[in-house]
């Protein structure tokens, strides 16, 4: 519910207004506070009005350390535009993330919240941490460890692992085709099935790169045992809510999951490895020169 304090902070703000945009005005300002729920946490929130190039505070903490320029730019778009505009910015100090919101009155005035969502950030971060760390364990349990969710970090280690054999790039279906040829004319220490198998497994994760994010990077690497291969996309990525019958349940596909050809890659790879984020995917896959295929493995999952 909207305070008293609240109807003071909004009858402030509009004081300056004609009296026939009062009370449209000040119903928009309440709809705005309501929604960011900017009541609920005012300690954390920064309230000024906004007039002729100045801005006045009128509540809530004097200084969350948002940049002055920011404020003036913001403020300048919403009355130029004569419509709210919302950014999410960091404090001056780099230490906060502000969630602002700059209403117009007229072209020259206007009000601003300042609401401190750090807290609220790092509690969505630690949750989906959370997330991804069972998921991970128990997909890893599945599955005998041999799809690993990774980090960023893990990814990048992986990859920079071993001697580049190969790469090549996929935009097209004639690329996938020309992808495996590569491959396939590569010198490797593995068995013939297994080289095979590894051909296949790239022209499948090719196919959804192209498919799913349009295009695709891959690398082929020698770590000493084993033949790596490293498939990389643009793509929107998997999202983690999807996580599970993405990698385990088998011929789901979406329109951003690894698609069919997933259970055949996890099938034939000695060792999956899976890193996804809104900014696209990484498959990672092993093929052991020691293991040779299908050995020790359970069959599709």
């Amino acid at each position: 519910m909207l305070t008293s304090s609240s109807g003071k902070l909004v009858e402030e703000l509009t004081e300056s207004l004609p009296e026939e945009l009062k009370d449209a005005v000040r119903r928009q300002l309440m709809e705005e506070i309501e929604r960011s729920e900017i009541l609920k946490a005012m300690q954390v929130a920064q309230v000024m009005k906004y007039e002729r190039g100045r801005f006045r505070h009128l509540g809530g903490e004097k200084d969350l350390g948002v940049p002055a320029h920011e404020l003036e730019n913001m403020m300048q778009k919403a009355t130029r535009s004569a419509a709210p505009q919302r950014e999410t910015i960091i404090s001056a100090g780099g230490e906060r993330v502000i969630d602002l919101h700059a209403i117009p009155f007229d072209y020259q005035s206007g009000g601003v919240l300042a609401l401190d969502i750090t807290e609220v950030i790092e509690k969505e971060r630690e949750i989906y941490r959370l997330q991804v760390n069972i998921y991970r364990d128990v997909i890893s349990a599945v599955t005998g460890g041999r799809l690993q969710l990774v980090t960023g970090q893990q990814c990048k280690e992986l990859q920079s692992q071993g001697e580049l054999i190969g790469q090549g790039r996929a935009e097209a279906a004639e690329d996938i085709g020309i992808g495996r040829e590569t491959l396939r004319n590569l010198v490797v220490s593995l068995s013939e099935k297994q080289h095979k198998a590894a051909v296949l497994c790239l022209s499948e994760a090719l196919t959804n790169a192209v498919k799913h994010a349009r295009k695709g990077r891959w690398w082929a690497k020698w770590t000493g045992n084993c033949l790596r291969l490293v498939i990389v996309d643009d793509g929107p990525g998997i999202k983690l809510s999807n996580l599970p019958q993405a990698t385990l349940m088998k011929h789901y596909s979406t329109g951003n999951s690894l698609g069919c050809g997933f259970t055949l890659m996890l099938y034939y790879a000695d060792t999956f490895y899976l890193y996804t984020n809104p900014s696209g995917t990484t498959v990672i896959m092993d093929f052991s020169a020691e293991a040779g295929v299908n050995t020790g493995k359970t069959g599709t999952v």
